[in-house]
This record gives C-alpha cells, structure tokens and sequence, in this order.
C-alpha cells in the first residue's frame, strides 16, 4: 500500500476518534463568541453633511475674471472639526464624560467636491460621522459640531456680503452725483438758451432797426458803430452756442457713466445671492439599530477558529501517539 494512502487513512481515522471533541470544542466556541458578543456594548452610528460655502469676491475696477472662492477649504475644515479647542467646546457643551481622544476616535471625516464639471465649481462636502454607545449622544455630538463650524466660517461670509453692498451702495451714492450733475448741466444749459433767445431776439430786433434807417443821412463812424454792435450780438450769440456744446458733451459722458454704474449694481446683487452661507446639507438622524458587534460574524468566526483549533489539536495529539507507537 502507498504511503500517502496510508497517511490519509491515518488522517480520516484521527478526525472520526476526535470528532467529538472537535464538534463540542466548535460549538464551545460559538457558544463562546455569541455571549462575548450579546454582552459586548452596542454602538450606535450616525453622519452628518456640511456644505462648505462660497463667496463672489467683489469684481476689479479694471475688469478681469469673476473670483469666487470657498469659504474655507473643505480639508481645512475637516483639520478644525477634530481639532483640540473645537472637540474640548463640544465637550463642555454637552457635558461629556470622556477624554478628548476617546471624542477624537469616536468620530471620522471625509471631504469631498460634489457636481464637478470644467464649467461648474463642485459643492465642497464634509461629511462627519459618530460611533457612541448612545445613538442621542451620537446626534447630538454631530449636531454640536455643525452648529461651530458654522458659526465659525459666518463671519467670513459676512463680511464679504457686507463688502458687496457696500460696493452696491457706493455706486448708488456715485448714481445719485452725477445724476445732480446732470441736473445742474441741464439748468445750466436752460440758461445758456434762455440768453442765447434773448439776444438773438435783440440782434434781429437791431438788425431791422438798421435796414429801416436811412444810412445816407448818417455819419461814416455811426454806421461803423451800427455794425460793430450787431456784429457783437452775433458774436455773443456764437460763444454761448459753442458753451451749449461744451455742456451738451458733458451731460452726455455724465449720462453714460450713470449708465455703466447701473448695469454693475444687479451685478452685484447676483453676487450677493449667488454667496452661500455653510450650512447643513444632509441632518444626523437618529440611528435604530446598532453597527457594533456584528454577531453573526462574531459566532461564524468563533466557529471558525474553534473548529481550526480543535482539528490542530487533534492532530498534534496523534502525531505524538504515532511517534510513541514507532519508538
């Protein structure tokens, strides 16, 4: 007979005399992993997701692109919800009995950019979970966190807000000068007319006054006299004609500056309701069953390491007998 048909007989014969023990060593096991596991503490997991913010920084004088920008970058942020000073104020807040390590490994971050395209920023996403053994402390943990991360990063936005309609509100006041600009222009160009009817009103007057006189009955130096003056009425005339144009012109750029600063105002405005404040995209909820222990898996591998066990120890005691029977 072979050797190894031999040796395989030996191994079938070693399993059917220990296959009691190796059966009641498994179920010792199972039995073992699914106490340990009943009496192990159920822990409890819920998440959170924050949106980070944006804001549209207020356009350049000089034109260029639109600069828009997160309030704080979302790896940034996850650094600030496991630092020390946040978890220590959480703590405080909720009266928790626990180290701020334990706190530390209890929760988990991840961050991430949602709707990425060439053409679209991508939402920046914090998402926090919390394992506890109580699945309200667990919510309320999260809660605490969003709530300090958001108050920390609404300055920012507002203050960036604040800066656009002040921008908003200069330009209406800059609206509102040259708007009085125009109108002083206007009441000033009403003058110039009014003067410029007026004599053109007294030269025509003169001028008939002249061709009805008879010019034979006068002096040299009386109708040189008479030209010279008409000609100074005509004269006046043309400087406050040449003066309408001068103010003509600048109502015209005054006009077309109120223009340019009318069309950046709704600009702006956009800006002001495209900024987002943080907030929370997705609430804790408050979990119903627990994630911590699995028993199942617990008693599968009790199992399983009971029966490896067991088959280990049956073979090691049969290789020793075997050894004793050749000697």
């Amino acid at each position: 007979m072979r050797k190894d048909e031999i040796e395989l007989r030996d191994y079938l014969a070693t399993l059917n005399r220990k296959k009691w023990f190796i059966v009641g060593g498994t179920l010792a096991c199972l039995v073992l992993a699914a106490i340990i596991s009943i009496l192990l503490p159920r822990i409890y997991q819920s998440s959170l997701i924050i949106e980070v913010g944006k804001i549209y920084l207020p356009p350049h004088p000089e034109g260029g692109r639109q600069e828009v920008e997160f309030i704080e970058e979302p790896d940034a942020t996850g650094e600030v919800v496991m630092s020390e000073a946040v978890l220590e104020q959480v703590r405080k807040e909720l009266n928790l009995d626990v180290l701020l390590k334990e706190l530390r490994d209890e929760l988990g971050v991840k961050t991430f950019l949602e709707d990425v395209s060439p053409t679209k920023m991508g939402s920046p996403l914090v998402e926090i979970t919390c394992e506890n053994r109580s699945p309200q402390t667990a919510v309320d943990i999260l809660n605490a966190l969003a709530a300090r991360i958001i108050a920390d990063q609404k300055q920012k936005y507002l203050d960036n807000r604040r800066s656009l309609e002040d921008r908003i509100s200069q330009l209406q006041n800059s609206i509102k000068g040259m708007e009085t600009v125009v109108a002083n222009q206007q009441a000033k160009r009403k003058d110039v007319q009014a003067e410029i009817d007026s004599f053109t009103k007294k030269g025509h007057a003169y001028e008939e006054k002249i061709n009805n006189l008879d010019t034979s009955t006068l002096k040299p130096v009386e109708v040189l006299f008479l030209g010279s003056h008409t000609a100074n009425i005509f004269r006046t005339i043309s400087m406050f004609t040449d003066a309408i144009v001068d103010i003509d012109y600048n109502i015209g750029n005054a006009m077309d500056t109120i223009s340019d600063l009318k069309e950046q105002i709704p600009i702006l405005e956009n800006l002001v309701n495209l900024s987002s404040e943080t907030a929370i995209r997705s609430q804790a909820v408050l979990p119903e069953k627990y994630i911590k222990p699995k028993i199942g898996f617990n008693i599968a591998l009790g199992g399983f390491i009971g029966l490896v066990l067991t088959v280990v120890i049956s073979f090691s005691g049969s290789g020793r007998s075997g050894d004793q029977d050749i000697r």
